[in-house]
């Protein structure tokens, strides 16, 4: 294991503790895919940790464990389809509801609920580009502008690039220091407006649909068609730990894939295999992908 990854370790088990001594739920920064795979791997091997059920929609089952002595953990992101997530530690008595809002509930008795995750560690910037502006920003650009701040990289989860702007999802510990100096990304002014988790609009993240025909459905072939990239560059990239599939560490270049997986290369975004559509007369395979953009 190499040194960033047994602090890593050392830093969650450090904080189960926290959670288990102090009666109070704890949060770790944000954990990219892999960290996220070698997080679940150490709980599940913890006899103290029961890790809770995460919904495709980022809703999680809740279960009881009262009088056991022990903690409950899953991992947040403040959307279903996040890709940097924070863990949760719940110790014995408290909920999911209390860190996470039900935002699928329409009910007028949960409308208080929605907004009442007192414990939610989470919030959005709303950042919108002012008059002006020579280019569409890019994720980078809006990376590296929080990162001048001095702002570490596990305080910031995903960025979510519109057109004329981004929600950033950040710790919630951050958004004072952030309304008052995040004024710019790159040479562009930009307003700022600190959300609550529930004001996440999923629905403008900006998808493109890519339609190709590939040989097989091997996971290097997929890679290549959707990335762009060469069959090399794309097996090179399985071997390096690059490429995640459906939130797992992938080795194996063989892996085959149906519709509804998703994809993810470090570096170079996700995509999800929407659909696998016939074979063309050359015996290809017609596929079409959603890419996050």
């Amino acid at each position: 294991m190499e040194k960033e990854d047994k602090i890593l370790i050392a830093t969650i088990e450090d904080k189960l503790e926290q959670a288990q001594r102090s009666y109070m739920t704890v949060t770790s920064g944000f954990l990219d895919l892999r960290q996220k795979e070698l997080v679940s791997s150490f709980l599940k091997s913890s006899p103290d940790v029961v890790m809770l059920k995460e919904n495709p929609d980022g809703s999680v089952v809740d279960v009881d464990i009262s009088g056991s002595g022990r903690v409950r953990t899953f991992f947040y992101g403040g959307y279903g389809d996040a890709e940097r997530r924070v863990l949760v530690i719940l110790p014995e008595y408290a909920h999911v509801t209390d860190v996470v809002p039900d935002m699928h509930d329409n009910r007028e008795s949960q409308i208080d609920d929605m907004n009442s995750a007192e414990d939610c560690p989470l919030c959005i910037l709303k950042v919108r580009t002012k008059g002006g502006m020579s280019r569409k920003l890019t994720h980078r650009d809006y990376l590296g502008s929080l990162l001048g701040l001095g702002i570490k990289r596990e305080k910031v989860g995903d960025i979510l690039v519109l057109d004329d702007g981004a929600d950033i999802i950040v710790l919630k510990e951050l958004s004072e220091f952030l309304a008052v100096n995040y004024e710019k990304a790159g040479r562009t002014n930009l307003n700022v407006e600190i959300c609550d988790i529930t004001a996440l609009d999923v629905g403008k993240i900006n998808i493109e649909e890519r339609r190709d025909t590939v040989a097989s459905l091997r996971l290097d072939s997929l890679v290549s068609s959707v990335f762009g990239i060469s069959r090399g560059k794309a097996q090179e990239a399985i071997k390096m730990g690059l490429v995640f599939v459906n939130s797992a560490q992938i080795s194996k270049a063989d892996m085959m894939l149906g519709e509804g997986d998703k994809i993810v290369l470090r570096g170079r975004g996700k995509a999800v295999l929407r659909e696998v559509a016939g074979r063309s007369k050359k015996d290809r395979i017609y596929v079409v992908f959603d890419k996050y953009v």
